[in-house]
């Protein structure tokens, strides 16, 4: 690539992320379901003094959020910094990943657009930073940064605490087999008749008062399963996503000698999303918190399926069968 092409491609990256940040900014800021929420977040915690932090023991919401808020609360448009510095952070971290590890910049970034862009960095935007980190983490792990990697796991164990622990299971996929995945994925098919919702609701209600609960990672999982009583969602287990998941995941298996280390982990992650999906059917609430976070690993596996597609037919077929998946992937991810 010569230089002219290189500053070409930067600027095209540099024109994209300014376009995807404004438009994930405008909706968590105006338009999404949780844009009043982070506005009160702010106003309750940018007020209290510095000397608070602590008295009530670990905060039960990030201490990236707050530090943040408190540094900006004096500023009229503080809260919509904020919300802008998240967005900044984990959509430039998203970029990068696809850039240096899509095999089709394109297919990837166009299906992140469609799918993760408004419905995670647009509405949850402290966990769409924390799975940035998380991803980009292993990103380094693989290319051999450890340093930088242990910079990362630091961080989010203090700033971003409760979704500290996801990198734990993260490190476990490296280890466990594809078999492992799938075999867990067939004992979930098999609770399929049951309803875990009383059960692990009993099981949960049991820690009321445990110091369990003081640890940042129980208590976020005690307030998502106990709020989840009366939670009348449910996300259909052969709807048309679903089933595109689990063909998706059976073509995919067949190129598995052909992943790359970051690959590899990808389809684990997506693996594990359909398993946490079908498992957790009766809490819809964690199961699309935890589905969102392993399911993040599809945008770099997507390639592959487009690469089929046009062995199989030609790539104006591809090209068209894709923006039509896309477009429906978002109408149904967007409740249109």
């Amino acid at each position: 690539m010569t230089a002219i092409q290189a500053s070409k491609k930067n600027i095209e990256r540099l024109l994209i992320l300014a376009i995807l940040v404004c438009l994930a900014f405008i909706y968590a800021s105006f338009l999404s379901i949780d844009s009043s929420s982070y506005q009160s977040f702010f106003q309750s915690y940018g007020s209290t003094a510095w000397k608070d932090l602590f008295v009530s023991g670990l905060p039960s919401i990030e201490l990236f959020f707050i530090v943040l808020a408190k540094g900006l609360y004096a500023i009229p448009t503080g809260s919509y910094i904020l919300i802008f510095l998240y967005v900044l952070f984990a959509v430039s971290l998203k970029l990068y990943l696809i850039d240096r590890e899509s095999r089709a910049f394109e297919v990837s970034l166009f299906f992140y657009a469609a799918y993760f862009l408004l419905p995670l960095d647009g509405t949850v935007i402290r966990a769409a930073l924390a799975i940035s980190l998380l991803y980009w983490s292993f990103y380094l792990l693989i290319k051999g940064k450890y340093f930088y990697y242990l910079l990362v796991v630091m961080f989010c164990t203090v700033f971003v605490h409760y979704s500290s622990v996801f990198f734990l299971l993260f490190l476990i996929l490296v280890q466990v087999s594809f078999s492992v995945i799938f075999g867990a994925i067939v004992l979930a098919l098999l609770t399929f008749p049951l309803n875990l919702n009383q059960l692990l609701v009993q099981l949960m209600g049991n820690l009321n008062g445990s110091d369990l609960l003081s640890f940042a990672p129980f208590s976020k999982f005690y307030f998502y399963v106990t709020g989840n009583i009366n939670n009348t969602i449910s996300f259909s287990l052969f709807g048309f996503k679903s089933v595109l998941a689990y063909l998706a995941a059976l073509i995919l298996y067949f190129y598995r000698d052909s992943f790359s280390s970051f690959e590899r982990i990808c389809y684990k992650s997506f693996l594990v999303s359909i398993f946490v999906f079908i498992l957790l059917k009766d809490f819809p609430v964690v199961q699309s918190r935890l589905a969102d976070m392993f399911g993040f690993a599809f945008i770099f596996l997507v390639p592959y399926l487009f690469a089929l597609l046009i062995i199989l037919s030609n790539r104006f077929f591809a090209i068209s069968a894709f923006t039509l998946v896309y477009s429906l992937l978002f109408i149904e991810r967007m409740g249109l």
